[in-house]
């Protein structure tokens, strides 16, 4: 009896310390945020690509554009970001995938 009920315990205390695959909001939001900022960053060098912005200004720019338009570093910015990006989905998407080999079904459905 006492090892059964150790063994209850301990398979408590290690479920609660498990990671969840799924991301906050919080950190959604940051990428959003992020997102957002880049995308106005790069508006002020291209006036087509914002067409248009009614967003809070916390979130414009702050500096005036570079004389120079700043290819690399906004590369660098944009691969961070869809790194990020696709790391959530790649989670999202395992966390999927586990649920539907669970159900014994082949592809989620779509509803």
């Amino acid at each position: 009896m006492n090892k059964l009920i150790f063994c209850a315990c301990l398979l408590l205390l290690l479920s609660c310390n498990k990671k969840s695959v799924r991301n906050s909001p919080r950190e959604i939001d940051q990428l959003a945020e992020a997102y957002v900022r880049l995308a106005l960053v790069i508006g002020q060098y291209d006036a087509s690509f914002v067409d248009a912005y009614y967003g809070p200004d916390s979130l414009k720019p702050t500096t005036p554009p570079a004389r120079v338009f700043p290819k690399d570093s906004l590369l660098i910015a944009v691969q961070s970001l869809k790194a990020e990006v696709d790391k959530i989905f790649k989670a999202d998407s395992t966390s999927v995938q586990v649920r539907v080999k669970r159900r014994g079904k082949s592809s989620p459905q779509p509803w």
